[in-house]
């Protein structure tokens, strides 16, 4: 693996000011984009995720170039492609008028990419509508070394699936974000809700973390019980509060 120094001061270098990331700072340079982390020298974990990311190739991660250093000291960050034609998949929720089953379709097709994971052994945890980015019928998970490479332990699957259950939640109500609700409200939530889909919201709200397939209970949702959620949780729908 090579290491590539980078001057962020090139001309031909621009900062991505309009992605605020905690961690990092993106800069983009044709069709690469670097990101340069935030928190100094890395882990040993971290470096070995970036290590395998540059060795693995996966259709639907996006593609890590090589690690980038910025004083030839150490690693600062990574060279990634630059998806600029992808829009996020918060965007695409904004924008796109999907039906139930379009969503459900399309939580299908995240559901085999994230499990299509284990196949290289690599579990990703910063799952969330920015990190996802859509052309089209293609998909690529961006932000990836917020993941490792391990044997799967159960506490990271277990982690994987809770924050699957929270996406695919979100996208079966048709909202890019919901912010997480008091105690009355979650309860007003579930009362209304039959034991399988009280049990696929309880890992939504993450209070429940036995072992769970999110998949399984998401067709349990029809139109009339997504359009009930919606009138709890007083989200907007289309410009009008329902």
């Amino acid at each position: 693996m090579y290491i590539v120094k980078v001057d962020l001061n090139n001309k031909r270098i621009t900062k991505l000011d309009g992605i605020y990331h905690s961690e990092s700072d993106l800069y983009v340079k044709s069709d690469t984009i670097y990101k340069i982390f935030k928190y100094g020298i890395l882990t040993s974990d971290m470096l070995d995720t970036i290590t395998k990311l540059c060795e693995i190739k996966h259709k639907s991660l996006a593609e890590v170039l090589y690690p980038v250093t910025l004083n030839n000291n150490k690693i600062d960050g990574i060279a990634m492609r630059y998806y600029k034609d992808y829009m996020t998949l918060s965007k695409y929720i904004e924008t796109s008028n999907m039906s139930l089953n379009e969503r459900i379709a399309l939580i299908k097709k995240l559901d085999k990419i994230f499990k299509s994971f284990k196949s290289i052994n690599y579990t990703y945890f910063d799952i969330h509508t920015d990190n996802i980015l859509i052309n089209n019928s293609d998909i690529k998970i961006v932000d990836t070394t917020s993941g490792v490479f391990n044997d799967n332990n159960e506490k990271d699957r277990i982690t994987m699936l809770n924050r699957m259950a929270y996406l695919y939640y979100l996208l079966l109500l048709g909202v890019e974000n919901e912010k997480k609700q008091n105690t009355s409200v979650q309860k007003r939530l579930l009362g209304r809700l039959n034991e399988k889909q009280r049990s696929f919201l309880l890992h939504v709200m993450e209070r429940e973390y036995s072992d769970f397939d999110p998949l399984e209970c998401t067709e349990l949702f029809d139109e009339e019980t997504i359009s009930d959620q919606r009138k709890i949780l007083r989200i907007k729908w289309w410009n009008k509060v329902i």
